[in-house]
C-alpha cells in the first residue's frame, strides 16, 4: 500500500479555497525586473495554475491541466536567474504555491531546513 500523496489528492481541497495570490511578477515589493525566461516562466505557470484551481475536486483534474502545471511550475523552478534578487523572486514565487499546495500555513511540519529558512526570510514573524 502506497502512501505517497499525490498532487491530485492535495487538490481535493482547492475547489472550496480562493484563488492562490502568488505574488506579483515584478514591481511588488521593490522586485526587480526580471529576465525574459523568468518572467515568461513565471506568467505560463500563472495561466496553467489559475486552470488547474478552477477544478471542482481531484477527480475533476484532467490529466492534461495537471501535467500543464507540473511543467509550468517546473520550468520556473529552472528558468535561470540573472541576480540573486531575482532569485529571491523566484523563491517566494515556489513557496507561495507550494504552502497554498500543500495547505499548510506552518511549513515546518511539511518541507525541509531549506525551505523552512527560505519562509522564515520572507515571514519573519513566522
Amino acid at each position: 500500500m502506497s502512501t505517497t500523496t499525490t498532487r491530485r489528492a492535495f487538490a481535493a481541497g482547492l475547489a472550496l479555497a480562493p484563488a492562490v495570490a502568488l505574488p506579483a511578477v515584478a514591481g511588488a515589493m521593490g522586485a526587480p525586473p526580471l529576465s525574459g525566461g523568468l518572467a515568461q516562466a513565471i506568467a505560463r505557470h500563472k495561466v496553467a495554475f489559475a486552470a488547474f484551481i478552477a477544478c471542482h475536486g481531484p477527480e475533476d483534474i484532467p490529466e492534461d491541466i495537471n501535467d500543464a502545471d507540473s511543467e509550468a511550475i517546473e520550468a520556473v523552478a529552472l528558468a535561470p536567474c540573472a541576480s540573486d534578487a531575482e532569485l529571491l523572486v523566484k523563491l517566494r514565487y515556489l513557496l507561495a504555491y507550494e504552502k497554498y499546495l500543500w495547505r499548510a500555513p506552518d511549513i515546518r511540519e511539511q518541507f525541509g531546513p531549506v525551505v523552512v529558512a527560505v519562509d522564515l526570510h520572507f515571514n519573519p514573524e513566522a
